[in-house]
């Protein structure tokens, strides 16, 4: 009898612990994990981060920014969901990112004659027109003189937020003669002068467009003096002379980059491609910058550069600007510390090879990254004065190659480089200076 007992409490033994176990298989909690990546435009409840879930439910939440839209969730790179609520039944390790659109908003210019021209932020447009532009743009907007209509609007700093129309008002008043500006292109002479504050010449030789000449005084109110970029005997001459000097926004402190170009300019300019046997815009960067240059300053603060233009889009009438994906890049040749001086709280250095009077060296450049509305970098050599007055030779690629490790999250890749600028940049207030460029050509390497 005693046997029989034992062996029942033995079997209902076995039969609990049987049972707590088959019941705790139930009650397991697989774990795994979700990913909330970043995106431009927007944030996310909860916050981008790593999240340790179980086999659960998981809620999240897109919220776009002021001027951007929700456009759709990316689960594990392959799924969509268009819904900004994203409920997800977690059964294995997942990564979300969510994808927002800018809005685009419409700007019609319009005016009380035709073709009346005005300045927006760097490109000459004739108006009537219609702009679309990103929501949340700046658009600096100034009407410009003509030989017999005078402006009644003064020039507006325009914060796009809506579809808006704007009317420009002109009347109707002679003007004198020696304000218009007909650049001058004989024999061997071209020259462009300032004002108005956009002018620009063609130089061809044999025929085929070999530089263009640019007054650029995108940021400039008023002055008094003279500016000038001139072609002869295969020479170029950028001369400044001015007085008093003020700028449409005084906060940028340049007035201006009075300039040569090979290659093309984005906002619809001209191009100067035949004579180099390469077509800009261009995705090559294999290219070798020289230049020969002497500059002789009395006074001002400046700069002398080159500068380039990396846009999503080979269409030459872009606005770059208004591509948060464009990339300025400059290469500063000689530079003024006061011009520079903001940089330096956020600057890199590095050593890269440059060719000076036919001799490669290493030079310590200083490189600065800024965030506007599109990426804006500075090369700058250590010792500002260094290079003046001699040849230099700079491989394109080597620079490039230098920036994508410095600054990676900088889309400097499968970009279109509009063409190689050269020019100086000055401040408000009195300048003189005369830049001679003896040699500027481009080749590949």
């Amino acid at each position: 009898m005693k046997k029989a007992v034992i062996l029942v409490l033995v079997i209902i033994l076995i039969m609990i612990i049987a049972s707590f176990f088959l019941n705790s298989s139930h009650r397991v909690k697989l774990t795994y994990y979700v990913i909330i990546e970043d995106s431009p435009g927007g944030s996310t409840v909860p916050a981008t981060g790593k999240y340790r879930v179980y086999n659960e439910t998981f809620l999240v939440k897109a919220q776009p920014e002021k001027f951007w839209t929700f456009k759709k969730w990316v689960v594990n790179d392959s799924l969509i969901f268009e819904n900004p609520n994203l409920v997800l039944d977690i059964r294995g390790n997942t990564t979300l990112k969510p994808i927002f659109e800018r809005r685009k908003c419409t700007v019609n210019l319009l005016s009380n004659i035709t073709q009346a021209i005005i300045i927006v932020n760097y490109s000459a447009t004739t108006i009537p027109c219609k702009l679309t532009v990103p929501c949340g743009s700046v658009l600096n907007l100034t009407p410009i003189q003509l030989q017999d209509y005078v402006p009644l609007n003064d020039t507006m700093i325009l914060f796009v937020e809506d579809d808006t129309d704007l009317v420009f008002k002109y009347t109707r008043e002679a003007v004198p003669t020696e304000f218009v500006n007909k650049p001058e292109c004989e024999d061997e002479i071209c020259i462009v002068r300032y004002p108005p504050i956009f002018a620009t010449s063609v130089v061809k030789e044999d025929g085929l467009e070999k530089y263009v000449l640019s007054v650029c005084m995108w940021n400039l109110k008023s002055a008094t003096g003279n500016i000038e970029v001139k072609h002869f005997k295969n020479k170029i001459y950028i001369s400044v002379d001015v007085e008093n000097a003020k700028a449409i926004d005084p906060e940028k402190r340049v007035v201006g980059f009075p300039e040569v170009w090979i290659g093309c300019k984005p906002w619809g300019n001209p191009c100067a491609n035949a004579f180099w046997n390469v077509s800009f815009p261009t995705r090559s960067y294999n290219l070798e910058l020289s230049v020969d240059y002497k500059l002789v300053k009395k006074k001002g603060v400046i700069n002398v550069a080159f500068d380039m233009w990396f846009v999503a889009t080979n269409d030459k009438k872009v606005d770059p600007t208004l591509n948060t994906e464009t990339v300025e890049l400059m290469i500063w040749l000689y530079y003024d510390k006061d011009l520079a001086s903001w940089m330096f709280t956020r600057i890199k250095s590095v050593e890269m090879p440059v060719i000076v009077e036919g001799e490669r060296v290493l030079l310590k450049f200083y490189v600065f990254h800024y965030r506007m509305p599109w990426h804006y970098i500075a090369v700058l050599p250590e010792n500002p004065a260094y290079l003046n007055g001699k040849n230099v030779v700079i491989d394109l690629n080597d620079i490039i190659t230098n920036l994508r490790e410095l600054y990676p999250e900088v889309p400097l890749y499968d970009k279109w480089l509009f063409g190689i600028e050269l020019g100086t940049e000055f401040i408000e207030g009195d300048s003189s200076f005369t830049l001679k460029i003896g040699k500027f050509t481009i080749c590949r390497s």
